[in-house]
């Protein structure tokens, strides 16, 4: 500050009296009244930090002591200020503190120079100052510095080995093989310190101690996998995958599938939802929850209304196409009908159960499967919930399904379906002059023959049905005598068929611990609505048990038709016999040749067989004038 320097004061408090600036010289005070810097204390580090003040300022409590011209005993020069108790406990404190930073920072340096190494010959060096586990030998080259980790020295076996090159890399390996990481650690490319050095040297021992974490066993299993991937042939190295993602699996806290996983889990689950629990529930694999499954498989789009529109029409049967083999295209096209309770429910972004046809809720579903001939494909090509559907609408659009699998590459030769009258109608309608029959021309091909098969399953359980709907004493069929052993029909002989003696041979042999009517159930007699379309009870009814047992009790006066009944059930389990026939080896391991594949022979008894079944089934239609003898046509 030069001398004659002026300081501003406002007098506060003084506004009414005095509202100026007073004036005061600096030449009047002291030096050690006047701040010219001003300090911050860092309380981390006790740094003292002094910065210069843009305009000096007067310390609180200074008066002016220097009066030239004036008797000197009005003048005080160089006046002391004694520093508060606090203020000096503050610099002391700072002075202790930064100084005993300095003094842990030339500490550290030291230490860490003492740490460090740039060569072989230092890490030897600095190796003997510091204490290395006896777990380890150490053994030290020209060219590198090893570390071997030996069990058993009555047979020695490696365990595990760290190597240290001239270029100061690192080589880490355990049980024979190189290894990178080590639990939360990696194991580093190069060393330049001792600490970290031992530090590997400490997680390696660690996997062969029984304090080892699953962590770090893991680790080292998974090392050992990618070295047996590596080596392996590519076919075998999708199961090395799957191996090392169940180890990761058992180590995680938060478990994430892959998708491989995913998509083995999903089609696993789908082909057998008993097989997948069991699996799940041994603890041998780490699969996803069924409900994970459910809903990875919602989100997909395979809600019928969107299956409906032209741009995905068709859509997984086209993408499943791509997969087949040639002979493998040709299919046939089932269709089935499904009542549903009328219901609207959101799933996956979509509302299911609306009609196509309709503003309300569906209340039934017809479903176009498709099979091939010639191998186990079969899936579901297209689903039609529909509120009440008419003959011409199934027409058109089964002509749309058949025609859309004929545009992907399929071949379809025949629609299998019940014989219900909505079926019946909508294939008449593939005739300019609708009518029933096998055959019909194709809808992608006039020349090609389309034909309809009507389902063995459906007809097998109407026979079932028929026979309980009999209002007549007894409820008898009454039918024209058929002789299995040479397949000759005799229209004259009137046989008689009882189902009432079923339910007098169970009711029989229901107290006995020992039955011949053997599989023979109250539900499969007496069915109600729903159980009549359960298939398992119409082969209780028709069961070679039940019809031995009957023919025994020939002659009994309880038992009058018994032999027409055995009969009759001998025919139609001969049918079902031949048309159930979904193997090649089915009738050679049962010793029953009727339960082997049709051929083309002449002399097949199967053939024979059918031939003479409808000459019956054409001779009972013929005579059966009367409700009795000719039971109602399905």
């Amino acid at each position: 500050m030069q001398t004659g320097a002026h300081f501003f004061l406002l007098r506060s408090g003084v506004s009414d009296v005095l509202e100026t600036f007073v004036q005061v010289c600096a030449d009047h005070f002291d030096a050690s009244c006047i701040e010219k810097t001003t300090s911050y204390t860092d309380p981390r580090t006790g740094r003292v930090i002094e910065v210069a003040l843009p305009v000096p300022r007067l310390r609180p409590g200074s008066v002016p002591t220097v009066f030239p011209g004036c008797p000197s005993y009005l003048s005080v020069r160089d006046q002391s200020t004694r520093e508060t108790p606090d203020a000096k406990r503050s610099r002391q404190e700072a002075s202790q503190l930064a100084r005993a930073v300095e003094e842990s920072l030339a500490s550290y340096e030291a230490e860490q120079e003492r740490d460090r190494f740039l060569s072989l010959e230092e890490l030897r060096a600095r190796l003997q100052g510091v204490s290395v586990s006896p777990k380890w030998t150490v053994i030290h080259k020209e060219e590198c510095s090893m570390f071997l980790n030996i069990i058993d020295y009555r047979e020695p076996c490696l365990n595990a080995s760290l190597t240290v090159f001239a270029n100061l890399e690192v080589f880490a390996c355990y049980q024979g093989s190189p290894i990178k990481n080590l639990g939360s650690t990696v194991v580093p490319d190069s060393v330049q310190k001792v600490s970290s050095l031992l530090e590997i040297l400490n997680n390696l021992s660690m996997l062969s101690e029984e304090r080892c974490t699953y962590r770090h066993l893991a680790q080292a299993i998974h090392s050992l996998l990618d070295k047996l991937e590596a080596s392996i042939d590519e076919g075998k190295k999708e199961t090395a995958n799957f191996m090392k993602e169940q180890l990761l699996l058992l180590s995680a806290k938060r478990i994430q599938y892959s998708a491989q996983v995913m998509v083995f889990a999903c089609i696993l689950r789908t082909i057998s939802p008993h097989a997948y629990k069991f699996l799940r529930s041994t603890g041998a694999l780490t699969l996803p929850h069924p409900s994970t499954i459910g809903n990875v498989c919602s989100s997909i789009q395979m809600c019928p209304q969107v299956d409906s529109s032209d741009d995905t029409f068709l859509q997984y049967v086209s993408q499943r196409f791509k997969h087949l083999q040639a002979h493998e295209h040709t299919v046939t096209l089932m269709l089935d009908e499904i009542h549903i309770k009328p219901c609207l429910d959101y799933k996956g972004g979509n509302i299911c159960g609306a009609a196509v046809n309709s503003n309300e809720a569906a209340t039934s579903v017809h479903v176009f499967m498709i099979q091939s001939l010639l191998s186990a494909f079969k899936k579901v090509a297209h689903i039609l919930p529909v509120k009440t559907l008419q003959g011409e609408d199934l027409h058109c659009m089964l002509k749309k399904v058949i025609l859309g699998l004929e545009k992907i590459g399929y071949r379809v030769i025949a629609v299998v379906c019940n014989n219900n009258s909505l079926n019946r109608k909508a294939m008449k309608m593939f005739l300019p002059e609708p009518k029933l029959s096998p055959v019909y021309p194709h809808p992608a091909d006039p020349d090609r023959p389309l034909f309809y098969v009507v389902d063995a399953v459906h007809l097998f359980k109407c026979i079932r049905n028929n026979w309980l709907n009999q209002k007549n004493a007894g409820t008898c069929f009454f039918y024209p005598r058929f002789e299995l052993s040479n397949n000759e029909v005799h229209p004259e002989c009137k046989m008689t068929a009882s189902f009432k003696h079923l339910r007098d041979l169970h009711k029989e042999e229901s107290p006995l611990l020992l039955k011949s009517g053997y599989g023979l159930t109250s539900k499969a007699l007496n069915p109600s609505s729903f159980e009549r379309q359960d298939v398992k009870l119409v082969l209780q009814v028709f069961n070679p048990h039940v019809a031995e047992a009957l023919a025994a009790r020939k002659g009994h006066t309880d038992f009058q038709h018994a032999t027409a009944t055995a009969e009759f059930i001998k025919i139609i389990l001969r049918w079902w016999s031949i048309v159930n026939v979904k193997t090649p080896c089915k009738g050679f391991h049962h010793l029953n040749v009727y339960e082997e594949p049709m051929s083309n022979h002449t002399d097949d008894p199967k053939a024979s067989f059918l031939s003479a079944f409808i000459t019956w089934l054409d001779v009972w239609e013929f005579i059966g004038t009367t409700p009795e003898y000719l039971p109602r046509r399905h």
